[in-house]
């Protein structure tokens, strides 16, 4: 089923506006000692001490996965991923679980052919632990696609949360299972 398709509690910034949201600003992190990983890093889903931690906001961070055919390893899908710091808007709208949305935009560039995309494998681990699912809604969304290499793929993932702290973190390997390639603190 195509992601599109199915109805997020998110939604997109000129939903929220025109529901009632007020758009607050962009969120920053609580100090510049929270990214201790300077400039771009490289993630890899079969190393785990590659995984970045404290990306910084704008860096692009390459990725590389291994991937699988008829039980053999084939050639890893490659690619860069950027996240822009969030936009923050509160929500005047009734039916959301919490009060803050949250709007990052995500650019991915392929290196490789078949990247595939989803806002799913974004979430918010909120200062509580808890785990907040992305999700995209509206015209400038990130959505599902395989990527052809060179391509470069760019959306919006929308996170509904109760804080305005915590770590965005990106999971493409076992989205939901709480894992991560990167994170970045906010």
């Amino acid at each position: 089923m195509n992601p599109r398709t199915v109805l997020i509690a998110a939604m997109s910034a000129a939903v929220l506006t025109a529901c009632g949201a007020t758009q607050t600003g962009s969120a920053k992190p609580a100090s510049s000692d929270s990214f201790v990983q300077p400039g771009p890093g490289t993630a890899s889903a079969s190393a785990p001490s590659n995984v970045v931690l404290n990306a910084q906001f704008g860096q692009p961070y390459a990725v590389s996965i291994p991937t699988y055919s008829n039980g053999a390893e084939g050639p890893p899908d490659t690619y860069t991923v950027t996240v822009a710091a969030p936009t923050v808007y509160l929500s005047s709208i009734s039916k959301t679980t919490y009060s803050h949305f949250l709007s990052f935009k995500v650019t991915l560039k392929a290196t490789s052919e078949g990247v595939s995309t989803n806002p799913l494998y974004f979430y918010v681990r909120g200062a509580d632990g808890q785990h907040y699912k992305g999700g995209s809604t509206g015209e400038d969304t990130l959505g599902s696609a395989a990527m052809h290499t060179g391509q470069t793929y760019s959306g919006t993932v929308i996170v509904d949360v109760p804080t305005l702290h915590g770590v965005l973190a990106y999971d493409p390997i076992q989205p939901g299972a709480g894992g991560s390639l990167v994170e970045w603190p906010f």
